[in-house]
């Protein structure tokens, strides 16, 4: 009792011992592929956008040398003043001032440009990748082996999808907006070592012991920050996803207060790690204050003491200085906090990138499958899962070209696995699953499940119109194919009393219809198809007697020309059957009607 009552009010615990960590360039070069064009244009524009800006900082030395001196020549000084000197000669005197002054509008007016259409490229950019993995991460799901996809939480499956690319997304946004940052700091240095490469120097040795003392741990708390609040996103994924699913049983059982307690644990517990990220990520950016004036006091204190400079001779080139050390400080701090974020972002990016990789259960070499044409033969197949109890040791069974094959047995026995081995939502571990002859493994498992319809106890349906619901994988039908089919299976019935008839939208999961309705339409669905094969996975078990009599009689219908599989314990429907297996003890037994006649009679 007290391990139930932990499972539901206690929050995973996160460990020690995270997934290995794939290094960035590992991560993004096969999540980037088909996107290095847009990557490229936005390198050159952040380029562009740091040249632009290094020279508009760079007038400053010819305008305030207009401002103290406007007779001056410029004929001696340092690279910059010389070469900005010059430029400010090709203007007359009486202009000189104007223009440098219309030419530094002109600089930052071209930078802003710059801006704005690098921020909409990035935007664009992100979002394009959002799309991109998230389609590609729930393809690779689709596509993916039945059996591992199926076992996965589907609150962690819907995070990574759609909560984890967001996160990955944004990751790089980071990585680009670093890049940018790194490309402007770049510039602004040469344009700093031009000014004053001793200075400059000293500044980047100060810099570079700074970095060196917070490399390690800020490196390795960032990491570990990422991927515990990803173990706690996940975790609340799937408990939301469990309660909402199971809303029924939450109610009966008095579990509310103990779920949302549960949930509150978590979301306290990522909000303490979040804040403690945040708070270190902010601390350059809430401290550029105080860096600004403990490096521009050594800088003064280096270029007088050191260098025995007097900053009122040389008042342009300290001015230059000043700003630009002023922004590349800045800089510096955004690059220290976006390196923290982004050692934090790989968390996301890593979980993209295995449900992007995640391997296809299409086997290279598989052929168009042809048809049904004759038996379906189950020969000495076992599958043991990992973890799990034997399901199957060395099972066979014969399923006849046409005709209704039973199968019944207790709960849990493997019945519905048995018929996911034929459609190929799982493999066997030994044994094989003869169709015409040949192994099933070899054929498209697409083609292969276009010639099967399946209708289990409860059918999906999906959010649209009856007529959408009805025509899903068939799109070529006409609309008296659909009517004809609809009459058949009696959903007119039901449909001809709604106010939009086949246009009437069904909701959630068909949530508008009873239980009997959405099972006649999905048997509807299933025999527009027109499969070779039909599959019933307890398909009356939760009906009333009318709707219960329309589906036997269909099946019934069905068996005449078609091969058909059920899986019931009614007996009326199996004793119609031409070949009865019971799954039991990892075993296929075949039984005669009078065995199940007994079976029931004793069980009354």
């Amino acid at each position: 009792m007290k391990r139930n009552e932990q499972l539901l009010t206690t929050p995973r615990q996160i460990s020690a011992g995270a997934a290995e960590q794939i290094p960035v360039k590992q991560l993004l070069l096969p999540m980037l592929k088909g996107h290095w064009h847009q990557v490229a244009l936005l390198f050159c524009t952040f380029l562009f956008t740091a040249i632009v800006e290094g020279i508009g900082f760079s007038l400053v030395v010819p305008l305030l040398q207009t401002l103290l001196s406007p007779d001056s020549t410029g004929s001696g000084g340092n690279f910059i003043q010389l070469a900005f000197s010059r430029l400010s000669q090709l203007f007359p005197s009486e202009w000189r001032l104007p223009g440098l002054l219309g030419l530094l509008v002109l600089v930052f007016m071209v930078k802003s440009i710059s801006l704005i259409v690098s921020s909409g490229l990035t935007r664009w950019f992100i979002n394009t990748l959002r799309i991109d993995w998230s389609t590609r991460s729930l393809l690779a799901y689709l596509r993916g082996p039945y059996a591992i996809v199926a076992a996965r939480p589907h609150g962690e499956v819907i995070q990574t999808i759609v909560g984890e690319t967001e996160l990955a997304a944004r990751g790089v946004l980071l990585l680009v907006d670093f890049s940018a940052r790194l490309i402007q700091a770049g510039v602004l240095l040469l344009l700093l070592l031009l000014t004053n490469w001793q200075t400059t120097v000293f500044v980047l040795i100060l810099g570079a012991l700074a970095f060196a003392l917070s490399q390690k741990s800020a490196q390795r708390f960032s990491i570990e920050a990422g991927r515990k609040r990803r173990v706690i996103r996940n975790d609340t994924s799937k408990l939301v996803s469990e309660t909402i699913t199971g809303l029924r049983t939450i109610k009966l059982l008095d579990l509310t207060t103990r779920r949302a307690k549960a949930l509150r644990k978590m979301l306290q517990q990522y909000r303490s790690i979040d804040t403690k990220f945040e708070v270190a990520s902010g601390l350059p950016s809430n401290m550029i204050d105080l860096i600004a004036i403990v490096f521009g006091g050594a800088v003064i204190l280096f270029m007088t003491a050191v260098l025995k400079m007097r900053i009122e001779e040389v008042l342009p080139t300290t001015a230059l200085f000043a700003l630009v050390f002023l922004r590349l400080a800045a800089s510096a701090t955004q690059l220290f906090a976006k390196r923290l974020q982004i050692a934090s972002s790989l968390a996301p990016l890593q979980a993209v990138h295995e449900a992007m990789g995640l391997a296809p259960e299409q086997l290279r070499g598989s052929v168009p499958f042809p048809g049904f044409a004759g038996e379906i033969v189950l020969e000495d197949v076992s599958l043991k899962p990992e973890g799990r109890p034997v399901i199957f040791d060395r099972l066979n069974m014969r399923i006849p070209a046409v005709g209704l094959t039973a199968i019944v047995g207790p709960s849990g026995s493997g019945k519905t696995t048995l018929v996911d081995l034929i459609v190929r939502l799982r493999t066997t571990d030994h044994g094989r699953v003869l169709v015409n002859g040949r192994d099933v493994s070899e054929f498209d498992v697409r083609s292969l499940r276009a010639r099967v319809g399946y209708l289990s106890q409860e059918p999906q349906l999906f959010d649209g119109t009856v007529a959408e619901n009805l025509m899903i994988g068939r799109d070529d039908v006409t609309e008296a194919e659909m009517l004809e089919v609809a009459r058949r299976a009696h959903v007119d019935e039901f449909v001809s009393t709604m106010e939009k008839g086949y246009s009437t939208e069904l909701g959630r999961s068909g949530h508008l219809l009873s239980g009997g309705q959405r099972q006649r339409l999905a048997l509807a669905r299933e025999l527009l198809r027109r499969p070779d094969l039909y599959i019933f996975d307890e398909p009356t078990s939760a009906l009333d007697r009318d709707s219960e009599a329309i589906v036997n009689d269909l099946i019934h219908q069905l068996s005449l020309t078609h091969p058909v599989v059920i899986i019931s314990h009614r007996q009326d429907i199996i004793f119609a059957a031409k070949a009865i297996y019971r799954i039991e003890n990892a075993k296929a037994v075949k039984l005669d009607p009078s065995d199940i006649h007994r079976e029931g009679t004793s069980r009354q």
